[in-house]
């Protein structure tokens, strides 16, 4: 696994389709903070990849982030996954995922540990194997 590390945290490259955003422990990824990290992960992806939101720290999107996270559109991330790690934000995030794929974004989903997560993301892969790509 690769790993690169930034100020606010850090990308961990499970594989090359694979990348699980980490953030340090007192940071809170704001507005202008998430345009930055959405500019990072496009850097960092060259083709149809599945990311992976790591919340270790519920805290550490603001609702503001959130909100540009969620609206933002890569165009190598063809899955988004988040691993909420308290039931009280695992429910809020199941809601936001659902409001959003009533939306027309079917392409997120919400994992209770990182294990699931990388679990799901590896049998998108192994779909997107047999039909030769992920889903859209």
């Amino acid at each position: 696994m690769k790993i690169t590390t930034f100020d606010f945290g850090c990308f961990e490259h499970v594989d090359e389709c694979i990348l699980v955003i980490v953030i340090n422990e007192g940071v809170v990824i704001d507005g202008e903070l998430s345009r930055k990290l959405l500019g990072l992960i496009d850097e960092q992806l060259s083709q149809p990849s599945i990311l992976i939101i790591d919340r270790r720290n519920d805290y550490s999107y603001s609702g503001t982030g959130m909100v540009t996270m969620k609206d933002s559109k890569l165009p190598n991330v063809a899955a988004t996954g988040i691993v909420a790690y308290s039931s009280i934000f695992e429910r809020v995030a199941d809601t936001q995922v659902n409001v959003m794929n009533t939306r027309g974004r079917s392409n997120l989903s919400v994992f209770s540990s990182l294990d699931h997560a990388l679990d799901w993301a590896n049998e998108l892969l192994a779909k997107a194997t047999d039909t030769a790509s992920l889903p859209a």
